[in-house]
């Protein structure tokens, strides 16, 4: 009877233990679950956590197609790599043969590897990315991810024809629009290497088909990157003179796009000749009569103040400058409106800038507030006086 008796309290110990760590495990289990879900900003339900699509599917809206400019040393990016790491982790781990998680996690290598550069990945990860997605078996699975993976790859190892190949691939699925972003990229990048101008042709030509492919699509706004592109290329090969005449051609036939408007004015602003800035205003105020379209002038009024400055015509150039700043009153340079300024005895510059220590006090920026209200108190006693207790009384934002 003793002998049943310890047996049945042993048999009650073991079952106790086996509850406990079933009961430990658990929570350990769903906290990993909420940490997916709290910390990427999705829609995924409980049942959502445990479908290896949807999960790949969360993990590449954060990692992106055309995001070059990933801050690696940024918190918040970190946290949104590991949040899309666990995503395609957990996918593989309900269906270890889920080519988009894999590509996902490729991705990441990819990224993490970069060498802080906006357009390319370096070797090493470009070769570590390649062995994780053949280590997997799926490296010729034809799913659109994996050939988009494949292509950045090549890219990055330099193997250029073999990109542009798995890049023209992706051009006969619905993903057509990335399929120029992908192959102009690798021409520019060919181009800078190999300097043939044929390469540097077909990256300006695919680019500005990237960029009219999203204004198809998109009327309302598109992805800045679109833009970095081209003026990349542009910048590296100084040939503004055929994009700039493409987009004219453009806005001669389409004069009712507002994007023929928006491109024509970027292109001559990016090369920015007088002629190219006075252009570029008729354009804006065209688009602003015909469509009742605001383009931002800024730049315009930036580049055309400074050149004019260049110049000597200060006239001129007070005028842009003062356009510029009643738009934002920040805008300009000190230096650059100290020097407009001083070729005036009038009080013409007053105002500007009466308005720019009042808008560096509302910002609590105090420090630039005090150097510029020291500067125009020596010459304006009276005008600036009912400004010297604000400045004095002013404390930077913590």
């Amino acid at each position: 009877m003793k002998k049943l008796l310890f047996l049945f309290s042993i048999i009650a110990l073991l079952n106790l233990i086996c509850c406990f760590s079933s009961q430990k495990e658990a929570p350990t289990q769903l906290n990993k679950i909420n940490n997916i879900k709290s910390t990427n900003r999705n829609n995924l339900s409980e049942g959502d956590m445990n479908s290896p699509s949807l999960l790949a599917s969360e993990g590449w809206k954060i990692v992106g197609y055309t995001k070059w400019d990933w801050e690696l040393k940024n918190q918040i990016t970190i946290a949104r790599l590991n949040r899309a790491e666990l995503l395609f982790n957990r996918a593989i781990k309900f269906d270890q043969y889920n080519a988009d998680a894999v590509a996902g996690l490729a991705k990441i290598n990819l990224i993490r590897g970069g060498d802080r550069s906006y357009l390319y990945y370096n070797k090493k990860s470009c070769q570590e990315s390649l062995d994780l997605i053949k280590k997997s078996g799926l490296i010729n699975t034809d799913i659109f991810n994996m050939i988009y993976m494949r292509s950045e790859i090549q890219l990055g190892l330099e193997n250029y024809d073999d990109a542009i190949r798995e890049a023209e691939r992706i051009q006969e699925t619905s993903n057509g629009c990335l399929a120029h972003f992908l192959k102009s990229r690798i021409y520019y990048e060919k181009f800078r290497q190999k300097k043939d101008v044929s390469d540097k042709d077909s990256a300006i030509l695919e680019s500005t088909d990237y960029l009219e492919c999203l204004q198809n699509r998109n009327q309302d706004n598109i992805d800045h990157n679109a833009y970095v592109l081209l003026w990349s290329i542009l910048s590296l090969s100084k040939d503004y003179d055929s994009t700039i005449e493409y987009f004219k051609s453009s806005l001669d036939n389409k004069p009712y796009s507002p994007w023929s408007y928006r491109n024509y004015v970027w292109v001559l602003l990016q090369r920015s000749s007088l002629d190219d800035l006075n252009n570029a205003e008729m354009a804006i105020n065209k688009a602003k009569k015909t469509l009742n379209l605001e383009i931002d002038s800024m730049q315009l009024y930036s580049n055309r103040g400074r050149l004019y400055l260049q110049q000597k015509k200060y006239g001129k150039a007070y005028e842009d400058f003062n356009k510029l700043l009643s738009i934002s009153p920040l805008a300009a340079s000190d230096k650059d409106l100290l020097e407009v300024c001083s070729h005036f005895k009038d009080n013409r510059c007053i105002e500007i800038w009466q308005r720019r220590i009042k808008k560096h006090l509302e910002f609590k920026t105090c420090k630039k507030a005090k150097e510029e209200f020291d500067v125009q108190y020596k010459l304006y006693p009276q005008i600036f006086e009912p400004l010297k207790k604000d400045v004095e009384n002013c404390k930077p934002r913590n």
